[in-house]
């Protein structure tokens, strides 16, 4: 309730953008942290479709999957 009220009139798109942001922003700290932590080379990427679009998040550690 209290994120609907923050958002107040906002589209739903705005609420998907910010959902997205969050977990990319999650999954950008987890590749830090295995970075500092455990010393991998950790890095965050997005896959996106044939037409452009951005579909998918990926999170490669020594450039592997």
């Amino acid at each position: 309730m209290q994120l609907r009220r923050y958002l107040g009139s906002h589209s739903r798109r705005a609420l998907t953008f910010w959902f997205e942001n969050l977990i990319a922003l999650h999954l950008l700290k987890l590749c830090h942290f295995l970075h500092d932590r455990e010393g991998f080379a950790a890095e965050l990427h997005y896959l996106r479709d044939r037409t452009g679009r951005e579909v998918d998040f990926l999170v490669t550690v020594d450039r592997r999957p």
